[in-house]
């Protein structure tokens, strides 16, 4: 509203906000979400009797795109642990801590499904044997994930950041330990060159922004992508939706939504009723060549 010269919340008007969301490019769900605060905002102006209309009261709906559940294709699975061992930290400090940390933290999320917040604060109490709880249910029942043991020993093995927390100091707000642990995936993924593509970037010198971007690499990869390949894995190998459910902590609505696509088993449930239908069928009988 700066850039249009108006100052005041009364000159706001609905083509403005038209224009401004116009030039979002978050994910759709992120657009949905800033919406409906731009709508509250402008309901509480009303109420508040700084204007007595709302602009945004007659944005349309932003349309919900198709669910991304990109999952890891396995050859890139295998260049992200491959790259562990080169990761640095923020401060550019590259060595063994880091490498087995990171190594554990997404040996946690591959094989757990659990999500980035949820694997860092993992306490070390939820790990039992073999057995990491990924959630607990509203009847206070705990929901385990079994794992293979070299997760538990790659836990077991990496530095703590706590006696309760294995990647948590318990100290400070979880979600600033939960962006910089996204932020060192980040650069997991880049040194991976998993889905990478060049981006710019404003360089400061002495304080100001220089005028000249910096071209960098980043990925287009995600933390969340371990949770959709860990559950396309399970459901091409015959799991059941129902127990994908469980694992994840999610409703099967959810579940059949955003995984149904790798679901083999409702697959062969359906060619095996075509097949029923096939036999049961006079037509389908008289055009067989068989029947003849």
């Amino acid at each position: 509203m700066e850039g249009r010269k108006k100052s005041a919340v009364g000159e706001v008007t609905f083509s403005d906000l038209v224009e401004f969301r116009a030039a979002w490019t978050d994910a759709d769900t992120t657009q949905r979400r800033n919406q409906e605060v731009l709508k509250t905002f402008f309901r509480f102006c009303v109420k508040s009797d700084f204007i007595l209309k709302t602009p945004a009261a007659d944005l349309d709906p932003i349309p919900e795109g198709r669910p991304k559940t990109e999952p890891f294709t396995h050859e890139e699975m295998s260049r992200i642990f491959s790259a562990v061992t080169s990761l640095h930290d923020q401060y550019g400090r590259r060595g063994q801590p880091i490498a087995d940390q990171t190594k554990a933290f997404i040996l946690v999320m591959r094989y757990t499904g659990m999500s980035i917040g949820d694997t860092a604060k993992l306490e070390k109490a939820h790990v039992q044997g073999c057995r990491i709880r990924t959630y607990r249910k509203k009847t206070r029942e705990d929901v385990f994930a079994r794992v293979p043991s070299f997760v538990v020993e790659a836990l077991n093995s990496a530095p703590h950041d706590s006696e309760q927390f294995y990647f948590w100091t318990g100290r400070g707000k979880l979600h600033t330990r939960t962006s910089k642990w996204g932020a060192r995936l980040q650069r997991l993924f880049v040194a991976a060159d998993v889905r990478t593509v060049e981006s710019e970037k404003k360089k400061r010198s002495g304080g100001k922004l220089n005028s000249e971007p910096q071209a960098i690499r980043v990925s287009m990869a995600t933390p969340h992508m371990f949770r959709h390949t860990l559950v396309r894995d399970l459901l091409e190998h015959g799991t059941p939706m129902e127990e994908i459910a469980e694992l994840l902590g999610n409703s099967m609505k959810v579940v059949e939504k955003y995984y149904s696509k790798w679901d083999t088993r409702r697959q062969a449930r359906l060619e095996t009723r075509l097949e029923y239908f096939w036999d049961q069928d006079p037509l389908t009988k008289a055009l067989s060549p068989k029947s003849g």
